[in-house]
């Protein structure tokens, strides 16, 4: 018989249950150990991975020591993009002839940030030898629109895949952005290819002004250094793939099964150990501008819909 390892928030022990179908729910974190695979999330905090490793290398930054205390989506690994990503300016936007209005949802933002998913507790449906499925429902958070979202993870011999399904259960036509948010370890070695047409600059409070070429600084389309990149912007027209080098260690990430993440947010803190790249189905603060001139900016399900997205991470055998 099989065991996986799971730490029981309330009971705070280590506990061993079967591999197998059946609800968990309070379980803080998970670890799982497949071919050189190492995942290490937290069901009980946002669906968060907080540690990713292959032979020993680091696919993803680990947690930071912070997230013990503060339990912060912001200081792991990565965390789910769900229903919407990055800013929506003054949490205010109308849908549908209704207005909507968001409080913030992190200290350190001035307007709602990244969704709901990433702050909300999940319950693991199934944990198997080399992955599990969590799920979380919205019904009484302040997102006027119940819906219900699976996070799959499923680690193969050289390869993670992350997949996010969103399923509108309620009676109404909803906002259904989707997304991932991974936080990669960024060194002076690493090299960085990506293609995307344009790219979004941004005001002051990071929120998007005008669409236009990728200027040279930010052109990835030939593999180049990231380490001394200054970018906090989302580019549009990407292609959902990116190859990064370390060294002669090399890693690739891919984003299958779906057209719609045809955006990516593009971010290098200042004097930071870390870079991220999200693939995500709409442009930042698509809420508060859609429509422009018709156009519809924010992707949407109606009831009893669903969208699937796939992040593959090919370690192309390190």
């Amino acid at each position: 018989m099989r065991f996986v390892k799971v730490k029981n928030i309330l009971m705070k022990t280590v506990n061993y249950v079967n591999y197998g179908k059946g609800k968990f729910s309070q379980l803080k974190l998970l670890e799982l150990k497949f071919k050189g695979w190492y995942l290490k999330l937290t069901p009980k905090y946002g669906a968060c991975i907080l540690r990713c490793s292959y032979k020993n290398f680091d696919i993803l930054r680990p947690a930071e020591t912070g997230w013990e205390r503060t339990h912060d989506p912001m200081l792991t690994s990565y965390f789910p993009l769900v229903p919407y990503s990055n800013r929506i300016a003054n949490g205010q936007f109308q849908w549908e002839n209704e207005h909507i209005n968001l409080k913030s949802n992190h200290v350190s933002q001035q307007f709602p940030l990244h969704g709901i998913g990433w702050l909300s507790e999940w319950v693991v449906l199934e944990i198997k030898e080399n992955g599990c499925i969590l799920e979380y429902k919205n019904s009484e958070s302040d997102w006027p629109w119940p819906f219900s979202v699976k996070q799959e993870i499923t680690l193969k011999k050289t390869s993670m895949k992350i997949s996010l399904t969103l399923e509108n259960i309620g009676r109404n036509k909803m906002p259904a952005g989707l997304g991932f948010h991974p936080y990669f370890p960024l060194t002076k070695d690493l090299q960085l290819q990506f293609n995307a047409k344009s790219v979004y600059l941004s005001d002051d409070d990071n929120l998007p002004t005008k669409l236009t070429l990728v200027p040279n600084k930010w052109d990835f389309s030939h593999s180049k250094s990231v380490f001394e990149t200054k970018v906090d912007n989302c580019f549009s027209g990407y292609d959902g793939k990116a190859h990064m080098t370390v060294g002669k260690k090399r890693y690739n990430l891919f984003v299958l099964s779906t057209k719609s993440l045809d955006h990516c947010v593009f971010y290098v803190p200042k004097n930071g150990n870390f870079f991220c790249l999200e693939p995500v189905n709409h442009m930042n603060n698509a809420l508060a501008l859609n429509p422009i001139q018709g156009v519809t900016l924010m992707p949407s399900l109606g009831p009893g819909e669903i969208n699937h997205v796939e992040m593959l991470f090919d370690t192309n055998g390190i």
